[in-house]
């Protein structure tokens, strides 16, 4: 029997498993249409700040929550990020079919995994779109204008265990999904050196330049125009980091950059770093990989897919997990995952989510033959949309704490019975 189309936030969901698009094409006997694909290439970029809660304005400047002693209400811990997202579009070239400038990009892509192992498609390079998205842990680490005495200091900035971006498309509209190893966004920047200041000039006396990874360091937090952590951040135009915004190596530019010496040289003369700059030394040298990238969607109690009179799924969930060791604790970014689709970019909401809020949603945990199955204990993390949550997260922060939603593209949905 075929479920009607309803309303998100009325969706009873009783179970979500991970996306088996050949399972979902035998249900219906139809196959998702490709597009011939015209020349392109970048078509949208940016970025978005999900923090909970809000930093505060001030007489019209931005005051970071981990500086804001006067808070009110503030709590012991706090959440935040930044979110990178680009939307390329396909040119067809051998190699690098979306003209993203590195050769053999595409080689480089890791399908997807899910807590049952279940693995997505090989790259699909006849899709017209490919969606990419990282996140950096950075919510507070851009040096003040005036270096307290207490600088640098530990700040309550929780890890984020899991990103998820809501799609409402049918499933079968994205048509292969992962990781790209060893990538991230980058872009020219200033070079900065730990404490935030200008380092060095070229020869007409400008700022130094320099391309790195956009990640915690100084030298990109400097660039960012929209300092502000808000929960149901909007997303920015990328602004500064516009300049020579592409992707290449997970590193490029950390390793040599003024700040990382200058932690390097600190804790050589014995000074011990806090936390957050021993990940940032550590992340010059590789970024964290996500241990599940998948997409979900909703079913009913016999595990069939809740679908509309169109015999569509109305939407679904693509995530990335970083589990263990690769949790982004504060100072790391990710490698750039994403998914391929023929449809063109809209807007939606994106979250992250702190491990504790991960551990306490009971829909997208895995129940307790799962956990056996895979060796999974109380430190697994597995976070979606909660339909069910949707009105109180509509009421404000503090609803839904340890989790963040922020905006990126997403495909936009089809006209009716596009499938």
């Amino acid at each position: 029997m075929v479920a009607k189309a309803m309303k998100s936030s009325q969706l009873s969901v009783t179970g979500i498993v991970a996306l088996g698009v050949m399972g979902l094409l035998m249900a219906s006997g139809q196959s998702a249409a490709q597009e011939v694909a015209k020349p392109g290439s970048l078509v949208r970029s940016g970025y978005t700040r999900p923090g909970n809660p809000d930093d505060r304005v001030v007489n019209g400047k931005v005051i970071p929550i981990v500086w804001d002693d006067t808070y009110p209400n503030k709590p012991k811990r706090v959440l935040g990020g930044t979110v990178y997202f680009a939307v390329y579009e396909r040119t067809g070239a051998e190699g690098d079919n979306w003209g993203i400038g590195v050769p053999g990009f595409d080689e480089g892509f890791n399908n997807g995994r899910s807590y049952t192992s279940a693995l997505s498609p090989e790259l699909d390079t006849k899709a017209k779109y490919l969606y990419l998205y990282m996140v950096v842990n950075d919510r507070g680490l851009e040096p003040p204008a005036v270096v307290p005495a207490n600088w640098p200091t530990e700040f309550p900035v929780s890890p984020v265990a899991t990103a998820s971006v809501r799609l409402k498309v049918d499933p079968r509209y994205i048509t292969s999904w992962g990781y790209f190893k060893q990538t991230a966004f980058s872009s020219i920047v200033t070079e900065r050196n730990a404490r935030g200041g200008v380092v060095g000039v070229d020869e007409k006396g400008d700022p130094k330049k320099i391309r790195m990874a956009l990640s915690s360091n100084p030298s990109v937090l400097g660039e960012v125009s929209d300092k502000r952590y808000l929960f149901k951040a909007p997303a920015h135009e990328l602004g500064k980091l516009r300049k020579g915004f592409g992707i290449s190596k997970d590193t490029v530019g950390l390793p040599n950059s003024a700040a990382v010496k200058d932690m390097e040289a600190a804790a050589t003369k014995g000074v011990k770093l806090v936390s957050w700059q021993q990940n940032m030394l550590a992340c010059s040298k590789a970024a964290k990989e996500p241990t599940f990238v998948q997409v979900l969607y909703p079913t009913d109690g016999a595990g069939r897919p809740l679908l509309n009179e169109d015999n569509e799924v109305t939407e679904c969930i693509f995530r990335a997990d970083f589990q263990g060791e690769e949790q982004l604790t504060l100072g790391y970014h990710s490698v750039i995952f994403g998914f391929t689709s023929d449809l063109p970019p809209g807007d939606t909401e994106c979250k992250i989510f702190d491990p504790k809020a991960a551990r306490e949603n009971p829909l997208f945990a895995p129940n307790e033959e799962v956990r056996a199955n895979h060796g999974l204990g109380d430190e697994f993390t597995f976070v979606a949309v909660n339909p069910n949550l949707a009105a109180q997260e509509g009421q404000g922060q503090g609803q839904a704490p340890g989790t963040a939603p922020g905006t990126v593209p997403p495909p936009t949905p089809p006209a009716p019975g596009g499938l």
